[in-house]
């Protein structure tokens, strides 16, 4: 049988080791979102390292031509209070 004092070492040291897995598993879920900074095969991936797309002249373009069909007129919702 042990002695009173060495069941309260053991009963640090087992609250001492639970509290450390906690710690460690606590962590674990942080470090998830970490890799969808990495492309497979590849290093982290840097934010303008991307190629330009050819959509946006398409996009420009499309741009262009619907302000070009809106109306020169100001527009007043609140024109019918106002009256």
């Amino acid at each position: 049988m042990t002695s009173g004092p060495m069941k309260a070492v053991r009963a640090f040291l087992a609250l001492l080791g639970l509290l450390a897995l906690l710690g460690i598993l606590a962590s674990v879920p942080t470090t998830g979102p970490v890799s969808a900074q990495y492309k497979p095969g590849r290093g982290p991936v840097a934010p303008g390292d991307h190629p330009p797309e050819k959509k946006e002249k398409a996009d420009e373009k499309g741009y262009s031509s619907s302000l070009k069909r809106l109306p020169d007129q100001k527009f007043d919702p609140w024109g019918n209070m106002r009256k």
